[in-house]
């Protein structure tokens, strides 16, 4: 006996007919005779009294009935069951960086919560010093950082996406003739634009890169 067994059995009991069961099922009726024919012969007793084209359910199909709906109800809670701890179903808290609230990240989350729905995403901003604190007590589980590579035995660093950064002025503007990104520091208004703006990263920068290429004049 097996569960598709009893599924056609209750409803041979439901439609009250054994032609209704196979169109409801899509089955042969012939393969429905032969199911509950292997019914009769496992449990050792007749489940329909035959009356020309018509049928009585036994007393023993009665109770066969009962035990069959509690057997398919209790097999669709522990499937449900089952399936719910195999979800994911917990808290996953991301800190970021203020700059970093921009498309990529929305698409990024929306594709993460389509595939684990039951997951509750929760934010934290702050700088990146206080991110990799929090990282190192544990109370965020993750940090979206931009542009600054992390060098430290405790975190592992994975890169999610390459971006440029592109310096644009005008062509006659004073720094037009500027080779290099640390002479942009003599100039205070565009320094401190940079400063607030990328903070940390753009003094990576300043360090590591050494010359200014033009990409295009306009």
């Amino acid at each position: 006996m097996d569960l598709n067994t009893l599924r056609t059995f209750i409803t041979v009991v439901q439609k009250k007919s054994m032609s209704q069961a196979a169109e409801t099922l899509g089955y042969a009726k012939a393969t429905i005779s032969v199911q509950m024919a292997s019914l009769e012969n496992e449990f050792g007793c007749p489940l329909f009294i035959r009356s020309g084209r018509s049928f009585t359910l036994s007393k023993e199909a009665e109770k066969l009935y009962e035990h069959a709906l509690k057997i398919l109800d209790a097999f669709e809670e522990a499937k449900n069951d089952l399936s719910q701890e195999s979800e994911l179903s917990e808290t996953l808290t991301i800190g970021i960086i203020d700059s970093l609230h921009d498309e990529y990240l929305a698409k990024m989350i929306t594709r993460f919560q389509n595939l684990y729905p039951l997951v509750t995403i929760r934010m934290i901003s702050d700088t990146i010093d206080g991110l990799l604190q929090m990282l190192d007590t544990h109370r965020i589980d993750l940090a979206l950082l931009v542009d600054m590579p992390i060098h430290d035995y405790r975190f592992e660093t994975v890169i999610l996406h390459a971006e440029q950064v592109h310096f644009v002025h005008h062509v006659n503007y004073p720094v037009s003739c500027l080779d290099s990104l640390q002479h942009l520091q003599h100039y205070l208004l565009i320094k401190l634009f940079l400063a607030i703006l990328w903070q940390t990263p753009i003094q990576y920068f300043l360090k590591k890169l050494q010359t200014l290429k033009p990409f295009a004049k306009c």
